[in-house]
């Protein structure tokens, strides 16, 4: 090597190498994005077959159903598909609705 060349690395000892993570801080978990309250965005979300925890859930029902549909989820329950919000579980007619808001 010439002398008008510059070395392509630079010689460090052992105490200079960097040994695993250096950031310390905690991040907080990734919260699942759940706007805009659409059926895509529920699709997206991770669901779980669990009763409906939201408070409101059956006024809200009785408002947006027909008494056809209400005599078909009667048989079902109250176990419907739902994603966790906080430590409520959400169904998608409140997700949509946003009764879990109120």
């Amino acid at each position: 090597m010439s002398d008008s060349q510059q070395p392509l690395f630079e010689v460090i000892d052992a105490s200079e190498v960097p040994t695993g993570r250096t950031n310390t801080g905690t991040r907080a978990k990734k919260q699942p994005k759940t706007e805009p309250r659409n059926q895509t965005t529920w699709w997206a979300l991770t669901q779980s077959l669990v009763e409906c925890t939201i408070p409101g859930h059956d006024e809200y029902q009785d408002s947006i159903i027909s008494p056809e549909k209400k005599a078909y989820r009667s048989k079902y329950g109250k176990i419907r598909m739902c994603i966790q919000i906080g430590e409520l579980n959400c169904c998608r007619d409140c997700f949509i609705g946003e009764v879990d808001k109120e």
